[in-house]
């Protein structure tokens, strides 16, 4: 009985270990010197978000919050500070297969299944903490996933799916070349 939470801990190496072989490649320049990665993520993100969130977007600019502060730990830690253990398992089996585009469609759905409570609030400090706060109840998996994947794409509006379009393509663009300059990437 001593050793069940050391059992859960060697359950989750193999896990580990998959997400960061198979995240090498989604995952490219997040943690060089330049961070060249995560800023090219950021700006994928921003885009898609505005495109499917335009109310929370235009709120957040409002606030004169920039919502950067809160997701670039989210992708640089692959949510492992943002979601409960069961939830993030499954976000990890998608970054396996799909790579990338987990992490903003995520992100999006994390926004999107909070967008209401995030609206009302208009104090600074506030609104940062509970974008801080995001995803640390969220115990169900397929709450979130169906978020992500059925009501952003059923209810998203032409733009938010031109931005997907867009953000998929960049992002293989970007993983090709070795993504050297933020903004050259950013302008195609």
């Amino acid at each position: 009985r001593a050793c069940s939470p050391m059992l859960f801990l060697a359950a989750l190496i193999p896990c580990v270990t998959r997400v960061l072989l198979a995240g090498s490649s989604c995952v490219t320049d997040f943690y060089s010197k330049y961070m060249t990665g995560i800023r090219i993520e950021q700006r994928l993100f921003e885009d898609f978000f505005r495109a499917s969130l335009p109310r929370l977007a235009a709120h957040l600019d409002g606030c004169g919050l920039p919502l950067s502060i809160v997701t670039t730990s989210w992708f640089m830690c692959l949510y492992v500070n943002t979601l409960p253990a069961e939830t993030l398992l499954r976000v990890w089996d998608l970054l396996v297969l799909e790579e990338p585009c987990v992490l903003v469609r995520v992100g999006v759905a994390l926004l999107k299944l909070h967008e209401t409570d995030l609206l009302a609030t208009h104090d600074f400090i506030e609104l940062s903490h509970k974008l801080q706060q995001l995803g640390k109840g969220l115990w169900s998996a397929d709450t979130l996933l169906n978020a992500a994947y059925k009501q952003i794409a059923n209810a998203s509006s032409a733009a938010s799916r031109r931005a997907l379009s867009a953000l998929q393509q960049l992002q293989q663009t970007a993983y090709e070349v070795g993504s050297p300059l933020v903004d050259a990437v950013y302008e195609v």
